[in-house]
């Protein structure tokens, strides 16, 4: 059987003032229409029902995950008692799936992507679940880059095809951008999309070779999903490496494959995404809201309610009002909102605006 297992734990703390510990980004709309996590459960029930799409969280999160997403039954939202990054939830994910159904595959979708249209998914990952099927191996989804981006991870993909799929001979992690301008020229790498497909066996025999002492935990808390699982699972936590999948495993391994999209796609991962996903004014601008402008050109502009946002004579700027809070920001200097969100959380005074 083909499960979906959304990971929705993330705390978006680049998207501040937006995204907050209480309503990070994944519960946010860009759009105006949909939230991205339901907008991804809708992209998971077009690959199985929904008793078979997991959603893997932590506890503070649980309930707003509950009240926006009213078909997803109670049982299958896996509660994690820490942030331990992806390959602590990817795994803890895989041994619950694995005691109902040991031949499952499943089919990883972060919930802060946007992708469309989702026909074009659908058939995409029928292609993938094919391949993890008959190669037995981890199957990654590449996206073509349209730039020579630094935040995302590259594939190199090899020339030799096999089960339907390009045999995957490097992974890179976030490049410096004249590795990034390399790339984006070499047809051979695509961006790792972040949208994994593999038998549940398969990935928990990689965790096992490259993570050791993860896999250890994990066996554990299989071995109590019957009884007293809660306690052992938190037991487990506190020792799990805060360490992603991609350099936990996938960086180490040498069996996967990719299959390259057809379909817009793009991690939501700051401000910056709002240039690849909203229109532009005639000034170069991404609005959304209540904007007006004077010589002003090249910034994002995002504000709430009904409040009105103005500027005069300012260039690549990020502004951003979001309730209570209120954003100024160089484009070039985006990376440090996470350093000024611990600044933030580290003053007592301040610490309700995290």
């Amino acid at each position: 059987m083909i499960y979906v297992l959304i990971l929705a734990g993330g705390r978006g703390e680049r998207f501040w003032p937006l995204s907050r510990q209480s309503f990070p980004k994944q519960f946010i709309s860009l759009s105006g229409k949909g939230s991205l996590l339901q907008d991804t459960f809708k992209r998971a029930l077009t690959i199985t029902p929904a008793e078979r799409v997991y959603v893997v969280t932590n506890k503070s999160q649980a309930p707003a995950i509950k009240r926006q997403l009213p078909k997803l039954k109670k049982r299958n939202i896996i509660l994690e008692p820490a942030f331990r990054n992806t390959a602590a939830c990817i795994g803890l994910a895989s041994v619950i799936i694995r005691r109902i159904d040991p031949d499952a595959i499943t089919v990883v979708m972060p919930s802060d992507h946007i992708i469309r249209p989702n026909v074009k998914l659908e058939r995409l990952i029928k292609r993938a679940v094919a391949v993890a099927k008959r190669s037995n191996c981890l199957t990654l989804v590449g996206v073509r880059p349209s730039y020579p981006a630094t935040g995302f991870g590259y594939l190199k993909l090899s020339k030799f095809v096999s089960f339907g799929a390009h045999d995957v001979s490097d992974f890179i992690e976030k490049p410096k951008l004249n590795n990034a301008k390399v790339f984006f020229k070499d047809k051979s790498y695509v961006w790792n999309s972040g949208l994994f497909v593999w038998k549940i066996e398969a990935i928990l025999d990689s965790i096992c070779r490259h993570l050791p002492k993860l896999y250890k935990g994990l066996n554990d808390i299989y071995d109590h999903l019957d009884s007293g699982v809660d306690r052992v699972i938190d037991k487990n936590y506190q020792g799990f490496e805060n360490i992603s999948i991609d350099k936990g495993v996938l960086e180490k391994s040498l069996d996967m494959k990719a299959v390259v999209s057809d379909f817009f796609w793009y991690d939501v991962g700051s401000w910056r995404a709002l240039e690849r996903i909203l229109p532009k004014d005639n000034f170069n601008n991404v609005v959304k809201g209540n904007f007006i402008g004077l010589d002003t050109k090249d910034c994002i502009a995002f504000c709430e309610d009904n409040h009105l946002l103005g500027a005069i004579g300012v260039n690549n700027l990020v502004m951003v009002k979001s309730g209570d809070a209120t954003l100024i920001c160089p484009k070039e200097r985006l990376e440090e909102i996470k350093d000024l969100y611990n600044a933030l959380k580290e003053r007592k005074k301040l610490l309700r605006f995290s």
